[in-house]
Parts: C-alpha cells; sequence; structure tokens
C-alpha cells in the first residue's frame, strides 16, 4: 500500500490582531533595576514607551502591511474605551465625563459583545475611597493617549500615543 504525498513549507505571516494592554497606573513613575538591584535612569513609563515603541515598529514592518494590526489598551484602575468605542456599544449612559464601561465576569466568557446586552457605565471618580474627589480626580483615564485604540495599522498614530503616555495620579 502506497501513500502517496506532497507537502511544502512557507515561513509568513498570516492575518494578525494584537492588544497590545500597557499599564498608565501611577506606580509607572518609580524608577527601573537592573538585575543587581542598581537603579537604570529610567522609569518604569520610560521603559514602557521604549519596549512598546521597538515591539510596534516590529509588528508594523512595511512587509507585513495589511496583515498585522495592533489595539493599544491603556489601563490604570480601569479602561476608558473612547468616545468611539462607548458609542458603538449600548451602554447606559449615566455622565458625560468619561467613557469607561463596567463589565460582568460572564462577559468574558466568549469574544465579542452580546447583542442585546446593555452595559454599565462605569464610575467617574472613586466615591467609596475618595469621597472628597472632585471630576479631576477621576478613576476612568480622560485624557485622549488613555483611550483605547482599536484595530488600526497606523504605526505613526500608535507611537504618538504611546509617547504621550505618563502615569495617571
Amino acid at each position: 500500500l502506497n501513500a502517496g504525498a506532497t507537502s511544502i513549507a512557507t515561513q509568513g505571516v498570516g492575518n494578525v490582531e494584537i492588544s497590545l494592554v500597557l499599564d498608565i497606573s501611577g506606580s509607572m513613575r518609580h524608577p527601573t533595576y537592573d538585575a543587581d538591584g542598581n537603579q537604570t535612569g529610567l522609569t518604569k513609563m520610560e521603559a514602557l514607551q521604549e519596549a512598546a515603541t521597538t515591539f510596534v515598529n516590529t509588528a508594523l514592518q512595511d512587509s507585513n502591511a495589511d496583515r498585522v494590526s495592533i489595539s493599544l489598551v491603556p489601563y490604570s484602575q480601569h479602561v476608558n474605551a473612547g468616545p468611539d468605542l462607548f458609542g458603538r456599544m449600548n451602554v447606559n449612559q449615566k455622565h458625560s465625563f468619561s467613557h469607561c464601561v463596567d463589565f460582568a465576569d460572564a462577559d468574558f466568557s466568549q469574544p465579542g459583545f452580546t447583542s442585546g446586552t446593555t452595559y454599565e457605565q462605569g464610575q467617574h471618580i472613586d466615591t467609596w475611597t475618595n469621597w472628597t474627589a472632585n471630576l479631576q480626580d477621576p478613576v476612568c483615564p480622560t485624557r485622549p493617549f488613555e483611550r483605547v485604540t482599536a484595530v488600526t495599522q497606523d504605526r505613526d498614530a500608535l507611537l504618538t500615543q504611546i509617547s504621550q503616555m505618563e502615569p495617571t495620579t
């Protein structure tokens, strides 16, 4: 019994969507240390920016055009979906100060958004731990560089957003 077969190996990049999730919390203002415990001269944020810039430049090479896209997800206590993504979701909007969304644990059991589900808008200030806070002390990030950038191949826009990042308060 003969079983003839032919095969071929190819190397390449298929269609890839990457989510780059970046910590922009207040702890990112602290220094970084090398393996010997010596300060490197960089803050955690500066090290993150260097690494994220290298990653974006590596992933979005001209040879991968139209085959690789990146979503950038900055986070601290919450994630700011941004007005565009927020507006495409069915959210019970309670205020116009920010664009965070609260999800139930069950929402993470499947990809995508469930049609017909109404999501709750995240609170803007943390009234439990800082009841004297004002609207200038949000738990939901509000600055443009703190918003999700969803599924893009625009390397320059991603690099600009990364370079603008700074730790939250």
